[in-house]
């Protein structure tokens, strides 16, 4: 854990390769059902590719009527890097498919439009398009 971190933990893996039962759990980090599949989990999280994706459901999930999104560029930066932080370091990084993720968050933000829950994107330079803008 993050030292300094009061907030909940969340992940959608439920790996059980712990002697002390499933990871997560063993470490006070909850978990979330989940599924590969594009739109908007009504009952477990949808995954969409990627854990922005999923941070939004987990939020829909948890009751959120309003969602502001931050750091959601989906797509490289300036300089190659392709988090805010820069790149992974070594073989950790497999590739961030961003113009494959692209369709998924617009089914994403029909859904939730449909379900009434207002979706902001403040993000400064942003390739994701199918929310409303706001600036911060």
């Amino acid at each position: 854990m993050k030292a300094g971190f009061h907030g909940a933990l969340w992940t959608q893996d439920q790996s059980d390769d712990d002697a002390d039962g499933p990871w997560a759990r063993s470490r006070g980090i909850n978990v979330q059902r989940g599924r590969e599949a594009r739109g908007l989990g009504r009952d477990v999280m949808h995954y969409g590719g990627n854990s922005g994706y999923q941070a939004i459901n987990l939020a829909y999930l948890m009751g959120a009527g309003s969602i502001l999104l931050l750091g959601y560029d989906m797509s490289v930066g300036p300089a190659g890097e392709r988090h805010f932080f820069g790149n992974h370091p070594g073989n950790m990084h497999t590739g961030s498919d961003y113009t494959g993720w692209l369709p998924n968050f617009a089914a994403l933000a029909a859904d939730l439009r449909s379900e009434g829950v207002d979706v902001t994107n403040y993000t400064r330079r942003t390739a994701l398009t199918c929310f409303p803008r706001g600036e911060l």
